[in-house]
């Protein structure tokens, strides 16, 4: 029988739905860093991080200006990483720049592989007393230039923000327990191209119709092999294969939870030969639809 997980794999819990969510509802922005261990196997690593890591206003201001222009010295990989691999749960820290994040470690199978950074916030509530604060920790920096990029960050009580961060590790916990480093690796890399990452999503909805590769290709205005290889990188798999399960998922759906018959489901799933439907689907599946159905 076929791995129907295929299917299921980018649900509504799936990893980074639950960061746009958490985003959306707390104002915090997430950056993820993967430990050093792992990173290696990601392909275009460096292109991920310099998107996935701190890119808001303040962090590009100061990692322009310290050190000739070589960012903070490596403090989130050698120091906040390190933290949360040996704290093993959500924690408050602030940089030498005088920011908090909230940190957390992304753990797979109750294995470390990277940490999550959540921020950012200010260390005092009254906004011109953390101004003056960041001020005299970045010299280097003009105080007009310090004000227009931290103006915004937000700040939040202490033991909420350790709750919030418990909450959001238990969350990315339930969807990573079962989860190996591959599949995260594949997840990362969709959130690099949102388009493929959409493309994911309506193949698994019931309501979308099913594109051709060609299709999809021109809705990402890439050419039809640049996503045929694009695709397998990602997936690990090509398109006719992937798009195939879906199909056959789809059909299995159907024949649980409608009255259909098989003729109808087949042409409904993109098989106008109900009986190729019926030898793809055994072939998958380990019986015939009407079997299946039955039981």
């Amino acid at each position: 029988m076929g791995n129907n997980k295929v299917y299921l794999r980018f649900s509504k819990n799936s990893f980074f739905e639950i960061i746009d969510t958490f985003e959306y509802l707390t104002g915090l922005q997430i950056c993820i860093l993967l430990h050093k261990d792992y990173n290696k196997d990601i392909v275009n690593l460096d292109n991920i991080r310099g998107k996935m890591t701190h890119r808001n206003p303040f962090c590009s201001l100061i990692k322009e200006n310290k050190n000739g222009g070589k960012g903070c010295g490596g403090y989130d990989v050698n120091c906040r990483s390190q933290k949360a691999k040996e704290k093993g749960k959500p924690f408050l820290d602030e940089c030498p720049s005088g920011v908090v994040e909230l940190i957390i470690p992304l753990l797979i199978n109750k294995q470390f592989v990277g940490t999550i950074f959540c921020g950012q916030l200010r260390k005092f509530k009254d906004i011109k007393k953390n101004i003056l604060y960041i001020c005299k920790l970045n010299t280097f920096v003009t105080k007009y230039s310090i004000k227009e990029k931290a103006k915004n960050f937000l700040w939040i009580d202490d033991e909420k923000l350790i709750q919030i961060g418990n909450l959001l590790f238990a969350a990315i916990n339930h969807v990573t327990s079962n989860m190996d480093y591959n599949e995260m690796k594949k997840i990362i890399m969709l959130k690099e191209h949102p388009l493929l990452s959409q493309i994911i999503r309506k193949l698994n909805d019931l309501n979308e119709p099913i594109l051709s590769a060609s299709e999809n290709a021109k809705k990402c205005g890439v050419s039809l092999e640049y996503f045929s290889r694009l695709f397998k990188k990602i997936i690990g798999k090509n398109y006719i294969d992937y798009s195939t399960e879906v199909r056959l998922e789809r059909a299995r759906q159907l024949l649980k939870n409608t009255d259909l018959n098989i003729v109808r489901i087949a042409m409904e799933v993109g098989y106008d030969n109900h009986s190729y439907f019926t030898k793809r689907f055994k072939q998958y599946f380990g019986c015939v639809p009407k079997r299946f159905k039955r039981h």
